[in-house]
């Protein structure tokens, strides 16, 4: 008979809190508005749109069949078997704390040989500065596996 009165509380007393986190998780989701003003959608090369995710306006999403990628004391780079008006390379800084979540990426794409969609800006030539050369090469702004 203890047994069961409290096992009976137990279940009383989980299902309480249940109903308070659901509660609560409720209440929170319906006050919780987010306005967001439009920004303007990147394009890919067919003229869509391939990861759904909205970019500056001199960004492009390309697409890139990952056949090398470099772990470098100053970047991290991916090398895609097409080329964009000579862009072959698209690189990140090994210093940037996002690096290695780009490089866990990167190096999925390449083992599992999925298509892999690179953010980036044609113009920008800011990578220079961590050995991304000008020629063929551009910073990341994004990636997206598919």
């Amino acid at each position: 008979m203890f047994r069961s009165k409290l096992a009976t509380g137990a279940i009383a007393l989980a299902l309480m809190f249940l109903i308070g986190v659901f509660g609560a998780w409720a209440s929170q989701a319906s006050t919780t508005a987010v306005t967001a003003s439009p920004a303007p959608v990147a394009q890919g090369a067919g003229g869509d749109n391939p990861a759904g995710v909205t970019a500056p306006d001199a960004s492009t999403w390309v697409n890139c069949t990952a056949n090398s990628v470099g772990v470098f004391s100053n970047r991290i780079h991916v090398r895609c078997n097409e080329s964009y008006s000579g862009i072959r390379y698209f690189a990140y800084p090994a210093t940037n704390a996002a690096a290695a979540r780009y490089l866990s990426v990167l190096a999925s794409a390449q083992v599992s040989g999925h298509l892999l969609q690179v953010l980036y800006d044609p113009a920008d030539t800011s990578g220079t500065a961590y050995g991304c050369a000008a020629s063929n090469c551009r910073p990341i702004q994004g990636i997206a596996l598919y």
